[in-house]
């Protein structure tokens, strides 16, 4: 599905990124670009490298402004120089989506291309401690009650959104991963279809709690479902 941008917003990349990315190049995407978040200094010399292969796009904030606010640089250059592409999916930056996955979303992004499509994740792996699935298991609830629609992994990374629902994600406030939650809650308010695709099990990795994109933060998560207040139309 070449009309496609692949967008992965990354702080501080760890070693094995440039190695997964060049597995995403073999991917028919019509562009990746590369949200870098304020990472340190030590890490010129890796966008350096990205920046010069052929499909890549790097974008560069200059200091850490969180996920959401990457999300949003990336979906506004998309709109502004890539206008003729069907939608973004995002991806992880820490080796959390396979490719295997990324091809599976895109055969199904290919015929849901009405609403977002969510690359959703099993929390019954023996690898997760029980405190995980609990967490998620709360956030799932709590996502259900006020919105009153069952989402299985409401902080999936792995999601495509088409072109036509850019506009008003790029209007979610928010900092580090709130707009994984408040995207869903706007899009069940306003009608919009959400496709849940399996893919493979949530696991916790080395230094999970320090890195960028997926973190295990159910408390807060909960509440700020409950605190969200959503777009005007």
């Amino acid at each position: 599905m070449h009309q496609v941008v692949a967008v992965l917003p990354v702080y501080n990349p760890n070693d094995p990124f440039e190695f997964e990315l060049e597995e995403l190049l073999h991917v028919s995407f019509a562009q990746i670009i590369i949200v870098n978040d304020g990472s340190s200094a030590v890490y010129s010399a890796v966008f350096e490298r990205l920046q010069k292969k052929p499909n890549i796009i790097v974008l560069t904030h200059e200091q850490k402004l969180g996920k959401t606010e990457a999300v949003k640089t990336a979906a506004s250059y998309v709109q502004r120089y890539l206008k003729r592409c069907k939608g973004i999916l995002l991806i992880g930056a820490y080796g959390q989506h396979k490719v295997k996955d990324v091809e599976q979303m895109l055969r199904i992004a290919r015929i849901y291309n009405d609403g977002i499509v969510l690359g959703v994740r099993s929390f019954r792996s023996r690898e997760l401690p029980p405190f995980s699935r609990f967490g998620n298991l709360c956030v799932t609830l709590s996502f259900e009650l006020k919105c009153k629609r069952r989402i299985a992994d409401v902080q999936t990374a792995l999601r495509y959104v088409p072109m036509t629902h850019l506009s008003w994600i790029r209007r979610i406030e928010g900092t580090q991963f709130d707009l994984d939650v408040y995207m869903l809650m706007e899009a069940v308010k306003r009608d919009i279809p959400l496709y849940e695709v399996y893919i493979g099990q949530a696991s916790i990795k080395k230094n999970t709690f320090i890195q960028y994109d997926e973190s295990f933060r159910f408390r807060q998560v909960v509440q700020k479902i409950w605190r969200y207040r959503y777009l005007a139309r």
